[in-house]
């Protein structure tokens, strides 16, 4: 059959909530971007179609997992939802992501880091736009992101990053 995005929905407190499990928690140290975009949004569209294209986020060369977070399935068509996602994206549908993020519009981009916390967050109109948004961030950071998860520059250049060995 055809494969279906997954879709979730966070059930009791926030942080037990599927888009918690997903970033990984507070200590994984996994880069994770949430992209709250809604299914009526002009401007998301461009932003739907780039996600379920592959394209790249030029932050290093790291890999960036993108979580795509909609209103909860009152406030939006998960049908609807899962044709705008395609078989590959992850998407979790959750007003109160929306809320604890404060999300203020559509398009709003979140950059975590599990063991940093929001390395960036705003509005962008266009690809480019949220590419540099996202650069800027980690560049203010002093974060190397070659790697999957965000290790300050410094550390890095002096070989104190982590090893593949860590647990």
């Amino acid at each position: 059959g055809e494969r279906r995005p997954s879709l979730a929905t966070p059930i009791g407190e926030f942080e037990r909530g599927a888009l918690y499990e997903l970033v990984g928690g507070r200590s994984s140290g996994r880069i994770t971007l949430l992209a709250f975009l809604s299914s009526g949004c002009g401007t998301c569209a461009g932003f739907w179609a780039a996600l379920r294209g592959g394209e790249r986020l030029g932050l290093g060369g790291g890999e960036v997992r993108v979580v795509v977070v909609t209103g909860g399935p009152a406030n939006e068509s998960p049908p609807l939802v899962a044709t705008l996602a395609g078989p590959d994206l992850t998407v979790v549908m959750s007003d109160e992501a929306w809320s604890h993020y404060a999300v203020p519009a559509t398009p709003y981009f979140v950059l975590l880091d599990g063991g940093q916390g929001i390395l960036g967050e705003g509005s962008a109109l266009g690809w480019l736009q949220l590419v540099g948004l996202l650069q800027r961030a980690v560049a203010d950071r002093g974060l190397d992101l070659r790697s999957s998860t965000a290790t300050p520059a410094s550390a890095a250049l002096a070989g104190e990053g982590p090893s593949p060995d860590d647990p």
